[in-house]
C-alpha cells in the first residue's frame, strides 16, 4: 500500500529539517488506517511518525523566498527610503536567517530520519527539541493564522519547558519568539494521519487524557 507521508514546527523546528532534506518513506509497517511509513513502533511504549515535507512545497518555499528576498534588494536600490531600508530590509535579514536556522537543523540532525518521536514520559522532535508530558498546558486541533493549514497545536506552560539541542540558533529563535516560543505547531500535510487520529495515538501513547484548550497564538 502506498505511503501517503503528508509538519512539525518549533518556532523553526524539525519543519525545516524535512525542508532542508526530506527522507524517503518505505511502507514497512500498518498499525492504523493512516500509518504507511517507515515508523518505529515498540508496542504501546513509543511511537516514530517521520516528518515529511512534498517535493513540490519545497520548491515553491524556495521559489518565494528568493522571489521576495530579490524584490526587497531591487525595491532598496531602485527606492532607496526609510521604509524601503527598514521593512525590504527587514525581510531580508528574516530570509536569511530563516535559511540558516534551516541548516543548522539539517547539521543537528545529520542522516537520522525526521520524525515525531512519542513515550508515555514525552514528545520530541530528536535530536532538536522535547518537551515532556507534565508541562504541556494544552492541545488544540485548529489552523495556522497564515495559509489557514490544519494543525495539531501543543502549548507549554513556558518556553524554557521546550528543551532545545545546544545551538545558538535554536535558542536565539526561542527568545525572539516570546510566548509563542512555547507552542509546537504539527501541520497535518506533514503526517501520514489526521491531527484527530494524532491526538487519539499521543493520549494512547502517554496514557493519560491531554488537556484541550484554545488554539494558541502559533508563529505560522
Amino acid at each position: 500500500m502506498a505511503s501517503r507521508c503528508t509538519s512539525l514546527q518549533l518556532g523553526l523546528g524539525n519543519c525545516l529539517a524535512a525542508w532542508a532534506g526530506v527522507r524517503e518513506c518505505h511502507p514497512t509497517v500498518l498499525i492504523s488506517p493512516y500509518w504507511r511509513c517507515d515508523d518505529a513502533v515498540l508496542g504501546d511504549r513509543e511511537l516514530a511518525i517521520p516528518i515529511r515535507v512534498r517535493t513540490r512545497d519545497r520548491h515553491l518555499w524556495t521559489a518565494l523566498s528568493v522571489g521576495l528576498l530579490v524584490g526587497s534588494a531591487v525595491w532598496i536600490a531602485l527606492r532607496p527610503s526609510w521604509s524601503s531600508i527598514i521593512v525590504g530590509g527587514g525581510l531580508i535579514v528574516l530570509l536569511v536567517w530563516q535559511r540558516v536556522t534551516m541548516l543548522g537543523a539539517r547539521r543537528l540532525t545529520g542522516n537520522a530520519p525526521v520524525q515525531l518521536v512519542v513515550t508515555p514520559e514525552l514528545i520530541s522532535g530528536p535530536p532538536i527539541w522535547s518537551l515532556r508530558w507534565d508541562r504541556v498546558r494544552s492541545i488544540t486541533i485548529g489552523e495556522t493564522p497564515a495559509g489557514s493549514l490544519r494543525a495539531l497545536f501543543i502549548e507549554a506552560f513556558e518556553p524554557s519547558d521546550i528543551e532545545l539541542a545546544n545551538s545558538r540558533i535554536f535558542t536565539l529563535n526561542r527568545a525572539f519568539s516570546g510566548r509563542q516560543g512555547a507552542v509546537i505547531t504539527i501541520l497535518e500535510r506533514t503526517i501520514d494521519r489526521p491531527v484527530e487520529q494524532l491526538m487519539i495515538d499521543l493520549e494512547r501513547i502517554s496514557s493519560r487524557e491531554l488537556p484541550v484548550g484554545p488554539q494558541p497564538i502559533a508563529g505560522i
